[in-house]
C-alpha cells in the first residue's frame, strides 16, 4: 500500500557530498547538497521507500518524517511545515 510522507526536520548531516558543479567560468568546485528538503512530500511504499525518484528511504537518514494516507494530508501538513520554518526565520 502506496503512502505519503511529508519531511518534517532535516540535518546538516544529511547532505549528498562531494557533488561536482560546473559554472559558467567552466571552473569546477564540490559542494555538498541536501538529501530532503523541508516540507517534500514522498510517495513511498509499504517498505519505506520512494516509488519513483531516486528511491530514497528517509528512514535511512537524520530526517524526522509524518505519514498520511491521502495526498490532500500531506499537502496540508507540508504548508503547515513550511509556515512554520519561514515564522523561524523571519
Amino acid at each position: 500500500m502506496l503512502k505519503y510522507l511529508v519531511i518534517t526536520k532535516i540535518d546538516s548531516r544529511d547532505l549528498y557530498a562531494d557533488v561536482a558543479k560546473r559554472f559558467a567560468t567552466d571552473e569546477e568546485e564540490m559542494v555538498s547538497l541536501p538529501v530532503f528538503t523541508l516540507g517534500e512530500v514522498l510517495i513511498v511504499d509499504s517498505g519505506g521507500r520512494e516509488v519513483v525518484g531516486a528511491q530514497r528511504k528517509p528512514s535511512k537518514w537524520y530526517v524526522d518524517y509524518e505519514g498520511f494516507v491521502t495526498v490532500e494530508q500531506a499537502v496540508q501538513r507540508a504548508q503547515e511545515v513550511l509556515a512554520e520554518h519561514w515564522k523561524e526565520i523571519a
